[in-house]
């Protein structure tokens, strides 16, 4: 037996030339197994960690400009509030005084940079004033907040 390796058979007149060796140890032709990959076979699931990723992260990101937004619309409320108390106390003291009161509660509005919406004297003897203030948001779907307040003299009965 030879000790080289197998042998290929060979026809007329050809010489006989050895196979080169499988490299184990029995020496038996068979080539060693390959070793298994760990994440040899890709499934269906694979990149949904990252999509779940991606998606946490847009959720988050219009959750939180819908807060900015709603935080922005109640700061508008309120500072158009304040502004109507304002303009009010100035129309009706402008009122008492025998000057005009929308005058008086338009610039109070225009110094809050907000628009008069309405002035109107009121009461059975025309000594109150209300008046409505509108203020721009900036926010694109809820373009401006109004508010509104009334002011006059108080009896003292």
């Amino acid at each position: 037996m030879n000790r080289q390796g197998p042998q290929a058979t060979v026809g007329e007149g050809e010489e006989a030339v050895p196979l080169p060796a499988s490299g184990n140890a029995g020496g038996h032709g068979m080539p060693e197994p390959l070793p298994k990959a760990r994440y040899a076979r890709r499934t269906s699931d694979e990149g949904t960690g990252t999509m779940a990723g991606v998606a946490l992260i847009v959720c988050a990101a219009v959750l939180l400009s819908i807060i900015a937004t709603a935080g922005r619309l109640l700061v508008c409320r309120a500072e158009a509030g304040g502004a109507a108390d304002m303009a009010a106390l100035s129309a009706a003291t402008a009122l008492l005084d025998g000057a005009d009161p929308c005058q008086a509660a338009s610039r109070v509005a225009s110094g809050y940079e907000m628009r008069l919406l309405s002035c109107v004297i009121l009461g059975e003897s025309g000594e109150d004033v209300a008046v409505r203030i509108a203020v721009d948001t900036q926010v694109p779907l809820w373009p401006e907040i109004a508010a509104q307040a009334r002011a006059g003299p108080v009896p003292c009965d």
